[in-house]
């Protein structure tokens, strides 16, 4: 009997290869050739010929007249079916339930209104000793303490230029901001590197020990990596953090 799995995988094969090709325009191209898509997806160029008639007889790529290909109208539906469906909550309430549970401290994300933060979303600790300075709808310059650390280092984003900025993340503040608290903060990223906001995670200074510190940071790091994944960003740029 023929496997399903083995029959589709050809199909499987040249559905991953068109994606990539897709996925090979960034926000900066208005236009490929042949030649650069070949160089950054390391395929074959008659392979990307064949793919690219597939996507441009479905609207997925326009070929120019110059030779170059753009994408195409139904990208843009998409797009715009994704937006009128996307839920932000849905994407960052997941991740911050196993970072409170992984800490055992509460965990806040806050987003961006010019140079101010605003807590959009909140996990209490489970412990019944807890940061409670921070409720939902709460506003203050994003400028400060570790959140200003974070925002003067990414408030233009993280290109290539800025990405040695993320060794220091995250960005820990103990009796600081907070009297008698400990934070940790780190930035969250969204499409082209844009800053999305910031996850933080507190609780008493008495529990933001060095090796606490070491603990949630590890925590901290994975949360922000998969957050910014869900909002459609290069989560690899966390990478230099967790070297």
């Amino acid at each position: 009997m023929t496997n399903p799995a083995t029959a589709d995988a050809p199909g499987v094969a040249s559905l991953d290869r068109a994606l990539a090709i897709l996925g090979a325009f960034g926000p900066a191209d208005e236009a490929l050739s042949l030649a650069e898509l070949a160089k950054r997806t390391s395929f074959y160029k008659s392979t990307i010929l064949r793919l690219l008639a597939t996507l441009e007889r479905r609207r997925y790529v326009v070929r120019l007249a110059g030779g170059g290909y753009r994408l195409g109208p139904a990208v843009l539906h998409l797009g715009a079916v994704y937006q009128g469906s996307f839920r932000l909550e849905d994407h960052v309430l997941p991740a911050m339930r196993t970072l409170a549970q992984q800490t055992q401290e509460s965990v806040s994300f806050f987003t961006l209104e010019g140079n101010t933060r605003v807590c959009l979303f909140r996990i209490d600790s489970p412990l019944s000793v807890r940061e409670n300075h921070t409720r939902v709808g709460d506003f203050a310059p994003a400028t400060r303490g570790p959140f200003g650390a974070v925002y003067h280092a990414f408030r233009n984003g993280v290109d290539r230029s800025r990405r040695e900025a993320l060794r220091n993340v995250p960005y820990i503040d103990v009796d600081g901001t907070f009297p008698d608290l400990g934070a940790a903060v780190a930035p969250v990223f969204g499409f082209d590197g844009a800053l999305a906001g910031f996850l933080m995670v507190s609780g008493p200074k008495a529990r933001f020990t060095p090796a606490d510190q070491r603990r949630i940071a590890k925590a901290l790091l994975a949360a922000v990596r998969d957050i910014t994944a869900q909002l459609g960003g290069d989560a690899r740029v966390f990478d230099a953090a967790a070297a």
